[in-house]
């Protein structure tokens, strides 16, 4: 079965992190989503049951505030190709980096 393309463009590895009881909680998603992993963890570990929109929101808003952060990141280097580390000379052979 395919990886629906939701998952397939923003994935590093097809990997779902392991929801762990009490262990699991918005920190450990938030890392796991970051290393390009489907993060997750058990809906009975948010105590008290209400903190659960909390707990889904910052989430939310971390991942959503990193993923802008790396495609500013990502347009700045594309967008700047004169920056010394991204020109080749054109003389320099394959494996000659100075």
């Amino acid at each position: 079965m395919p990886l629906p393309a939701s998952l397939a463009n923003s994935l590093e590895l097809p990997v779902v992190g392991s929801p762990l009881f009490i262990v699991s909680g918005p920190e450990l998603v938030i890392a796991q989503c970051k290393a390009g992993i489907v993060g997750s963890f058990p809906a009975l570990n948010t105590r008290p049951v209400e903190k659960l929109g909390e707990w889904l929101s910052r989430i939310e808003n971390e991942l959503g505030e990193y993923k802008a952060a790396s495609r500013q990141e990502s347009r700045t280097l594309r967008g700047q190709p004169d920056l010394p580390r991204l020109q080749r000379p054109a003389d320099a052979g394959h494996g000659d980096l100075r």
